[in-house]
C-alpha cells in the first residue's frame, strides 16, 4: 500500500476506460469501500463545447486567484463564462503558490453549479435538450453511464441535490509537492451521515 495523490491513478491507465476504472477503485477505497456505480471523465477540449452548448453561464468570481494573470476575473466580479474563456477559468492555477489546487477547486465548483443550473433551465424549455447535450460531449467523454442515467442525474440535481462536500483534511506542503492529508475519522463520520441510515 502506498500514499500518493489520488489523481495519479488515472495516469496509470490508458486515458480511457482503464483509467476511469482505476479512479473508481481508488475513490471507493478512500471512501471506506463505498460502491461507485458510475463514472464520467471529460477531457479539457469538452469544456468550451459544453459551455457554449448551454449558451454560456454567468458566475460571480469567488476569489482573487486569477486576478494577477487575468484581471477580468477580479474577486466578486460578475462575469460571463463562454467557450472562449471557460478553460482558463477552471484550469489555471499558480503553481508557485502553495495549495493553489484547492483554490482552483472552488472555482471549478462555482462553474459546475452555474453550468448545471443553466442546463436545468434549458431542459425545462426543451424536452430533447438533455439528449442533445449528451451527444454534444460524447466524443470528449469516457463514461459507463448512458443517456438515461445522464438525464436522471440532471433531473435529480434539479430537485436541489446540488450540494457538494469536501473530503475532510488539511492542505500541507510536502517534500516535493503540495499534499492534502485526509482526516480519516472525520471522513468516516461524513460517509456514515451521507450514505447510511440508522436502523431503529
Amino acid at each position: 500500500e502506498s500514499t500518493d495523490h489520488i489523481n495519479i491513478q488515472y495516469a496509470f491507465g490508458d486515458g480511457k476506460q482503464k483509467s476511469c476504472e482505476l479512479m473508481k477503485t481508488a475513490v471507493s477505497n478512500l471512501l471506506d469501500g463505498l460502491p461507485i456505480q458510475g463514472y464520467c471523465s471529460m477531457n479539457m477540449d469538452g469544456i468550451p463545447v459544453i459551455t457554449d452548448f448551454v449558451g454560456g453561464v454567468q458566475i460571480t468570481v469567488p476569489d482573487n486567484s486569477l486576478e494577477d494573470t487575468y484581471p477580468e476575473f477580479k474577486e466578486g466580479a460578475v462575469v460571463n463564462i463562454t467557450g472562449e474563456n471557460a478553460e482558463k477559468f477552471v484550469r489555471y492555477r499558480d503553481t508557485d503558490k502553495t495549495q493553489s489546487a484547492l483554490v482552483r477547486q472552488e472555482r471549478q465548483k462555482t462553474y459546475l453549479q452555474a453550468l448545471i443550473q443553466k442546463a436545468q433551465e434549458k431542459a425545462g424549455e426543451d424536452a430533447g435538450f438533455v439528449a442533445d447535450l449528451y451527444d454534444s460531449i460524447k466524443s470528449y467523454t469516457v463514461t459507463n453511464m448512458g443517456n438515461d442515467i445522464f438525464a436522471k442525474l440532471l433531473t435529480a440535481s434539479g430537485n436541489g441535490i446540488t450540494d457538494t462536500e469536501t473530503v475532510p483534511g488539511e492542505g500541507k506542503q510536502g517534500k516535493n509537492f503540495d499534499e492534502y492529508q485526509v482526516d480519516k475519522d472525520a471522513l468516516s463520520d461524513l460517509i456514515i451521515s451521507m450514505f447510511y441510515e440508522k436502523i431503529q
